[in-house]
């Protein structure tokens, strides 16, 4: 048995435990950064998120946190069910995350959703730390000098190293020492969710519905988490949002935790340092080591964070001199001007190709987009005379034109594109796949891409249409 075929058999029967009957659908849910496995399962009445994860104390932390912080009045999702085998069941919060609306919404309608988020945080890092047993947490219970050490070796390892970027490996570690020490020394009495970002809050509409994916999360400082959702890479606030932003957090936190504002500020941006280093670390590994392109694209991003640290000043009182030179180095054109040129607009993938060699490679990592069977054309490649033809030929248009139905399936295919690329120029995506396959990838096929591309390019010009035959490179 396929093993996502085992992972729909074992949670239908849990979903059936829980709801009473079993599931009438299933639908996968796309991979972000981790190797879970994810689907949404229902039965017209009752829905769930599917998880499963194959690294059971992961597991038996996450759970654990979940029941806490619901407990403490947090929105995060409510465990309907779990086995001893990994699998477990989880409130549905829907599939649209912060991260989504906001590249949607106009500057003046982030900042109260920001807030919002910012100040479920701050009640999330001081209630969560109450009576809770920090001892179920995976991997570590706090964030200590060994988790410091794993974060800031990963920024060596995977993206130093993996960008052939020279080092003195002495005079870093002695860098890397005294970073750590530094920041150590912040208050780490409170719960730190550690992976708190925007593709982690859902949302309905513009309300915040709940917060997903605390596995990670330890006792640690206040700082990290802040952090991590302001200097996100990709969302990339502008200085005065974030400003905005981090100021009505202070106020938040001083309702609940009086006297704590000129400390956290101490010690603010040497965490927002630190977390860009583990998000190139991150980048690195995903983008530069597995050539996974969505994180490759986001690494300006990361740079230009570390850039903006630099020119600002905010770091002039770290003594870590070799360091800062390296930052300095990797950062030197990471300006606003570069990330726009690494990603800017949607670019269209037109591809055409042969069943018999399985569907198109997507090099995205989207894990989308669209494939259209033109196998019930008719194929020009059984006529002898037409077979050394390609579908780029007069003679094979004039074959499909006059002999088959394809201008019918054609404009159907040209509807249904559209659709999906006017909403994603509205939603700033970047990348969109449409395939056409048929037995050979000759004719048929090809003459369908060319149609589309010509299409997309005469209705869309802002769009950048790209087509590949496959098998006629081969």
């Amino acid at each position: 048995m396929k093993q996502q075929d085992l992972h729909i058999t074992c949670l239908s029967a849990l979903f059936k435990r829980w709801a009473g009957a079993p599931p009438e659908e299933i639908l996968p849910i796309p991979l972000s950064g981790s190797n879970r496995y994810y689907c949404r399962l229902t039965n017209g009445e009752k829905t769930a998120i599917g998880t499963y994860g194959s690294d059971l104390r992961e597991n038996y932390a996450f759970l654990n946190i979940a029941k806490h912080l619901k407990n403490q009045g947090a929105r995060v999702p409510e465990i309907y069910a779990t086995d001893d085998a990994g699998y477990y069941l989880q409130e549905d919060f829907g599939d649209v995350s912060l991260f989504n609306l906001l590249s949607e919404l106009s500057p003046d309608k982030k900042l109260p959703l920001i807030d919002e988020a910012l100040s479920q945080l701050a009640f999330m890092q001081i209630r969560g730390a109450e009576n809770f047993d920090f001892s179920v947490c995976y991997p570590v219970a706090e964030f200590d000098r060994v988790s410091v050490f794993w974060d800031l070796n990963y920024f060596k390892y995977c993206y130093l190293k993996a960008s052939g970027v020279e080092i003195d490996e002495v005079r870093l570690e002695r860098d890397f020492d005294y970073f750590a020490n530094h920041l150590l020394e912040a208050d780490k009495s409170f719960f730190m969710y550690r992976d708190f970002q925007s593709r982690n809050i859902m949302c309905s509409g513009e309300t915040l519905l709940g917060f997903i994916d605390f596995q990670g999360s330890r006792r640690g400082p206040l700082q990290y988490d802040v952090a991590s959702f302001l200097f996100q890479a990709k969302t990339n606030f502008s200085e005065e949002l974030r400003e905005q932003a981090l100021n009505g957090y202070l106020n938040k936190l001083e309702k609940l935790l009086p006297n704590k504002r000129d400390e956290f500020l101490r010690y603010y941006y040497s965490f927002v340092l630190f977390r860009s280093l583990q998000v190139l670390g991150a980048y690195g590994f995903r983008g530069l080591v597995e050539g996974k392109s969505h994180f490759l694209q986001s690494i300006p991003y990361a740079l230009q964070n570390v850039r903006w640290l630099l020119d600002s000043g905010k770091l002039a009182n770290l003594k870590m001199p070799y360091l800062i030179e390296i930052l300095k180095k990797i950062s030197a054109n990471a300006t606003e001007k570069t990330v726009c040129e690494k990603e800017e607009g949607l670019t269209i993938l037109v591809s055409s190709f042969a069943y018999k060699n399985g569907y198109p490679k997507d090099a995205t990592e989207n894990g989308g987009g669209y494939v259209f069977d033109c196998r019930g054309l008719n194929n020009p490649g059984r006529v002898p005379e037409l077979r050394d033809f390609n579908g780029r030929d007069a003679c094979i248009v004039d074959f499909l034109e006059k002999h088959s139905q394809a201008e019918t399936f054609l404009q159907s295919a040209f509807s249904i594109v559209s659709l999906s690329v006017e909403n994603y120029l509205s939603r700033n995506f970047t990348n969109l796949s449409v395939s056409f396959g048929c037995t050979g990838g000759q004719h048929r096929s090809v003459y369908c891409a060319e149609r589309m591309a010509k299409f997309l390019t005469e209705k869309y010009p802002s769009v950048k249409v790209k087509i590949v035959h496959r098998e006629l490179t081969k």
